[in-house]
């Protein structure tokens, strides 16, 4: 019985510190691949004036660069894409258009 509480400690402490460093690398991996363009959605409705859409979220308004967007103007809109910077503004770079609804909620 000894014995086994031995080896079951030993394990734990084995472990251990690989349970942690996978949990402190995780937050900092996330923001690596943020910080790299990696992949996201928004949802909001789209608008635009003189060529410029803009994606308004519930978290603020984003400007957006991507095929197929007139077509979807005045109506809420699932986007994914990435996160770039282009002449100084920070845009967000659309590869995928999904509508949500025909019109935009007040």
């Amino acid at each position: 019985m000894k014995a086994l509480t031995i080896v079951l400690t030993m394990v734990a402490l084995a472990v251990a510190p690989a349970m942690w460093a996978q949990k402190a690398e995780t937050p900092q991996a996330a923001a690596q691949a943020q910080a790299k363009g990696a992949e996201q959605s928004l949802t909001g409705c789209l608008a635009s004036q003189d060529q410029t859409f803009t994606l308004k979220t519930s978290s603020g308004t984003v400007q957006l660069e991507g095929a197929g967007l007139q077509s979807h103007v005045g109506h809420t809109i699932k986007v994914s894409g990435t996160q770039a910077t282009v002449a100084g503004k920070s845009v967000f770079k659309v590869t995928n258009i999904e509508m949500v609804s025909a019109t935009c909620q007040s």
